[in-house]
């Protein structure tokens, strides 16, 4: 909608008012009004005033033509912006079922630090089948032992009895903060050459982690030990 709509005046040959009827029309390659028929308006002491016009298409040279009879004139060019959204909708609707699967996910890259319990490469793992043992005396009825987070809180928990070893016959709040700032072993659950390190200045224990690929089910290790921060 054209804020300030136009008005057209008609003269005779001597620039007195004249009297008719204005067409307009849209040339831009839009619809005026969203209607190929032109838009009229009736002079009054010779101007036509019109009330109402927008345009259909946005672009930045948009002009309107007008015609009185045989003569016609044309607007200056004017920049018609977008309107907000004022709906939504789905105009392709996605299929009804899907399928889901590793196959879509193979080659997908990750990273970590510990021993995949999940992979063949560590079916015959001392501390992987030790885990194994443990997880089917101690843990929960039914509990998978190739789930991830069970061996992931065996490896905490084996870092968590190193440090309360370290802090004491008798720890203490004091002693075990200080028994954190100087952790140095291998965690057995961790993959091959990683460190569990930490000093009073550095409270990281973990730095090295390695690339882990998707595929056939599991991840697998690739390349060498990198940084991890």
């Amino acid at each position: 909608m054209f804020a300030q709509q136009p008005t057209v005046t008609v003269s005779d040959q001597f620039g007195k008012p004249a009297t008719g009827i204005v067409a307009a029309t849209e040339t831009s390659g839009g619809n005026l009004n969203a209607t190929t028929t032109a838009q009229t308006a009736t002079t009054s002491s010779g101007v036509a005033t019109f009330s109402g016009l927008f345009v259909t298409n946005a672009a930045s040279s948009v002009t309107l033509t007008f015609t009185a009879d045989s003569f016609t004139t044309t607007s200056s060019a004017i920049n018609v912006s977008p309107a907000s959204p004022s709906k939504l909708a789905v105009t392709t609707q996605p299929s009804p079922a899907a399928t889901a699967g590793a196959a879509y996910v193979n080659g997908a890259i990750s990273s970590g630090y510990l021993k995949n319990n999940d992979n063949p490469k560590y079916a015959n793992d001392p501390i992987v089948t030790r885990y194994q043992s443990l997880l089917a005396t101690y843990g929960p009825s039914g509990a998978d032992p190739k789930n991830s987070f069970y061996f992931y809180g065996f490896a905490k928990a084996y870092d968590v009895v190193k440090l309360l070893y370290n802090a004491g016959k008798n720890p203490t709040r004091a002693s075990l903060m200080k028994a954190t700032q100087s952790m140095n072993w291998v965690n057995p659950y961790m993959i091959k050459g990683i460190k569990v390190k930490t000093s009073k200045t550095d409270h990281f224990p973990i730095s090295q982690l390695k690339l882990l690929r998707y595929g056939n089910g599991t991840f697998s290790e690739f390349g060498p030990l990198i940084k991890g921060r």
